[in-house]
């Protein structure tokens, strides 16, 4: 039992380290992704089908891990807790878990004993010295693979090794908690990690632990992960399979590999793939020290000590990994890994040092366990902890910089020395929730513009978050908050910007249904940001490159201000200058009606005034094939469905074979069934998960007995 205590205390104080990075109600939100589910995950669920991926299904894998952040919120009460339980969770269940998974491997021929706990602590702190390189200023969904990795595999491995279900069952809820990271998002990360790890899992299992594989048990057990994780699986596979999809195109596409993935990969490989950087870990912090040195060190004498089975292997993989990480092992090696991305859906690895960083630090942490345990075998005890001390004391001295927090401190991209912890504005708060509160019909623009689209907002006591919208994704309004999300029309509005075309710019803002402006007059968000995001505007377009020129614009377009609290301000656009979002292309457009039910959903009353002729209906959305119109009751009236604007749905409407004098019919997007279909096979594979379980414990009950 005593072997236990120092592992169990080490996790606890990675868990507490977290907390003390961030002030009471500071938060770090920001990033490519986003994390603004550590403020609000309640709406981020209740919003999630304003996200959509190529083909219009909802990306609703993230949905469990709102719901758990929304728990955890709960409990805490603060998003700064909120966030160090997050941030501690990652870093104590990643020690521990490679702390159980060498302890495991260790002890299949010999009984646990002092050399085996401290190898198994210490390639748990080496571990950890792998995973600061990588996504704390901008941490992605995916991010979690970094404890989730080696959990899932240690459950994995116990589940094998005892037939245990209890091991499967967690593998089975810890994966649904984290669904996002086996989702189409995460594919990149699970396509790297899970099929070379249960390739080592299976060669242990015959070479080291001697035992069979429990095959039947195995495949019950994908059954009820696949059964779980169909409720984003189903809508996913059905896009993959689809050969008119985008998501089909730029899987299978050899154009789309070809610049996408080679051409990327041609440009990048020699930067990206510098061995150095992957042999002496962690590169960011203290480069420049001889301690980088002890680790590979350790792992080249382990290996020349003595002959080992688990070591060998261990060694085979790691150089397979090594070799995937880098991409840039010899000429022969290079060009064979360009071939690499003609393989259907291998273009995922074009950022290759980022995706195969994952299994590369798993196979290094435990090929350095193996060495480092062979080395001290037959040391006496005092030395053998002092070595240890000493490699521990060197990993966690190249990391200190990570423990104090400034990884999270760092500046912004190219700001003036900005942070990224900031206290949420409550101004910013009351505006969102107005936000909230607007007629449905309308979408929103954010100035200032940025380039591509994010937007940026400063603390109330410093320090600035620059992200995704927080109004599509905490008010949940539809929004433009740069110009790439002007899709067909970014040149278009970039030269009415340019001209100061203001009759030009109103058009594109109908065409697009935009009636709302958010506006943020905060003057630091331009002067604190000279380059990214906004050096598009600023080196082109003069009538945006300021907040001088924002008041400039905003006092020349026919808008009238609705709502002002501290910088941010909103303003509507004369509602007879901008389309509905539903509306009939022609002179009667009041002869519609709608209303909405959900972004999916959207029910329409069109007056027909004895109408026999066709017309057309808009939908401003941008255009999906799955998105239909469905007339209750009137018999086959709807004719087309095709794409109008540039971008939006459209429908033509034959009322010759109806009498009605108002049309009743709803729009509806088809793919959504997918979801629907998904869902029920997760409800029902969770229902059976708890019958076998209920099952297994009174027939365990019943055996004590």
């Amino acid at each position: 039992m005593k072997k236990f205590i120092l592992p169990v205390v080490i996790a606890l104080v990675l868990f507490i380290i977290p907390f003390f990075w961030l002030k009471p109600g500071f938060v770090d939100i920001g990033g490519d992704s986003g994390r603004l589910y550590f403020i609000d995950p309640l709406s981020l669920a209740q919003n999630l089908f304003q996200r959509r991926n190529f083909d219009g299904a909802t990306t609703y894998a993230i949905l469990p891990y709102y719901i758990f952040n929304y728990l955890i919120l709960r409990i805490t009460g603060s998003s700064t807790l909120t966030i160090g339980v997050d941030r501690g969770i990652l870093l104590s269940v990643a020690f521990l878990s490679i702390y159980l998974i060498v302890k495991q491997l260790l002890t299949v021929n010999e009984k646990l004993n002092t050399r085996i706990v401290l190898a198994a602590i210490t390639s748990g702190i080496v571990y950890i010295t792998f995973i600061t390189k990588l996504g704390w200023l901008a941490q992605l969904d995916t991010h979690n693979q970094i404890f989730l990795n080696p959990l899932i595999f240690y459950l994995l491995l116990r589940f094998c090794t005892t037939s245990n279900p209890l091991f499967g069952l967690g593998i089975v809820i810890i994966s649904f908690i984290y669904s996002v990271n086996f989702s189409f998002t995460g594919m990149p990360q699970v396509a790297s990690f899970y099929p070379l790890a249960i390739l080592f899992l299976f060669i242990i299992l015959r070479t080291v632990y001697n035992i069979a594989i429990p095959w039947k048990k195995l495949f019950v057990l994908l059954l009820l992960l696949i059964g779980v994780h169909s409720f984003h699986l189903v809508p996913i596979g059905a896009s993959i399979i689809s050969k008119d999809s985008v998501t089909h195109s730029y899987i299978f596409n050899e154009e789309t590999i070809l610049n996408s993935g080679v051409k990327y990969f041609e440009a990048n490989h020699k930067d990206l793939g510098k061995i150095s950087l992957e042999l002496f870990q962690p590169s960011e912090w203290s480069k420049k020290t001889i301690l980088i040195l002890i680790i590979p060190m350790i792992m080249l004498l382990g290996f020349l000590k003595k002959p080992s089975k688990l070591l060998a292997i261990l060694s085979v993989f790691f150089a397979m990994t090594f070799y995937l990480v880098s991409a840039n092992i010899t000429h022969i090696g290079i060009n064979v890994y360009k071939h690499f991305f003609y393989l259907p859906g291998f273009m995922m690895f074009r950022s290759f040092q980022e995706k195969w960083y994952y299994v590369y630090s798993f196979f290094f942490a435990l090929l350095f366990a193996c060495s480092f345990y062979l080395l001290i075998k037959p040391w006496k005890r005092l030395t053998v902890i002092v070595v240890a001390v000493i490699v521990i004391c060197s990993s966690l001295f190249r990391i200190y910089p990570f423990l104090r927090g400034d990884a999270i401190k760092a500046p912004l991209y190219q700001s003036n020395n900005v942070t990224s912890v900031l206290k949420i504005d409550p101004d910013l708060i009351s505006t969102l929730s107005l936000i909230k509160t607007l007629h449905q019909d309308g979408k929103v623009i954010i100035f200032p513009l940025t380039f591509p689209y994010f937007q940026l907002f400063y603390g109330k006591e410093g320090g600035a978050y620059m992200g995704i919208s927080v109004i599509s994704d905490i008010a949940g309004r539809s929004d433009y908050p740069g110009f790439w999300r002007f899709g067909p029309y970014k040149q278009q509005i970039t030269d009415a910007f340019i001209k100061n075309d203001i009759n030009k710019l109103i058009q594109y803002f109908s065409l697009l249904n935009i009636r709302y402006i958010f506006y943020n007059s905060d003057d630091r968000i331009h002067t604190n940001f000279p380059s990214f995001p906004y050096e598009y505007p600023k080196e082109g377009i003069p009538s945006i490159k300021d907040k001088v020129s924002y008041d400039t614009l905003l006092q020349s377009l026919p808008i009238h201000k609705i709502y002002e609290k501290g910088f941010y301000s909103l303003y509507e656009i004369d509602k007879d200058l901008i389309q509905p979002l539903i509306y009939i292309q022609d002179d009667k457009i009041g002869s519609l009606t709608y209303k909405k039910i959900s972004p999916v959903v959207y029910d329409i009353w069109v007056q027909m005034n004895d109408r026999k002729t066709p017309f057309v209906i808009i939908f401003s959305e941008p255009y999906q094939k799955s998105w239909t119109v469905d007339f209750q009751n009137e018999g086959d009236i709807t004719k087309d469905h095709k794409m109008i604007n540039n971008y939006a749905n459209s429908w033509i409407i034959d009322p010759t074979n109806t009498t009605s004098s108002v049309i009743h019919g709803r729009i509806y997007l088809t793919f959504q069934k997918y979801f629907y279909i998904g869902s029920l096979i997760s409800g029902v594979t969770c229902i059976v998960i708890t019958v076998l379980l209920i099952l297994y414990l009174v027939k365990k009950r019943y055996a004590k007995t």
